[in-house]
């Protein structure tokens, strides 16, 4: 059974990855995408006030300082500054238009630029679906423990995720990442029908 979502993806899963992509025995059960529009996320919570204690931190330097300041200190500060408060909100955009998430009968995949970045085995595992508040968009983590994540914090591998989906994601390749794949911000349809086809918590 193959989600209707996943029939129009399915030309581009093959002709982006190659029709060996597949293991052998291996068959696509779901395809979906992330919302684009979809900005605002739990990691945001930590996020913006950080983002906005940085930018506060470079405004009194830059007027304590006055010309005597270091320039390339201060190009750094406001170059920080302006990618925490606006600058990763674009490239998070970016990010999300250029990914596809595939679910087979053995992994959870993540492609971005016709590559795959992030892949797990997910035999014997559970999806857990995490709605937002509103309850129009959903994040889905395949867990073989249910207490791997809390607030945000890999107690397996003792590494935050907090970074991913936040358009700070090369964190993720300075750090090794958790190891864990999330499909993050699929809408309240793509991820009912995800639910359907994978065993959830």
């Amino acid at each position: 059974m193959r989600s209707p979502v996943a029939e129009p993806l399915r030309a581009e899963w093959v002709a982006v990855t190659g029709p060996h992509a597949l293991e052998f025995g291996e068959a696509e059960i779901w395809s979906g995408r992330p919302v684009p529009r979809r900005m605002l996320g739990v990691a945001d919570i930590f996020l913006i006030p950080f983002s906005v204690l940085v930018a506060t931190a470079t405004l009194l330097l830059v007027n304590a300082k006055g010309s005597s300041a270091n320039p390339v200190m201060v190009a750094g500060f406001v170059v920080c500054s302006a990618y925490l408060l606006i600058g990763r909100f674009a490239v998070k955009y970016l990010m999300k238009r250029a990914t596809t998430y595939e679910l087979t009968n053995r992994r959870a995949l993540v492609i971005r630029h016709g590559k795959v970045v992030s892949e797990q085995r997910v035999e014997g595992m559970k999806v857990q679906l995490s709605e937002s508040v509103s309850q129009k968009y959903a994040t889905a983590t395949f867990n073989s423990n249910p207490l791997e994540n809390v607030l945000g914090m890999s107690m397996i591998g003792k590494e935050a995720w907090l970074h991913e989906n936040t358009g700070l994601d090369f964190v993720r390749v300075l750090t090794g990442g958790t190891g864990t794949v999330r499909f993050f911000d699929l809408s309240a349809d793509e991820a009912k029908q995800l639910s359907a086809l994978a065993p959830s918590t």
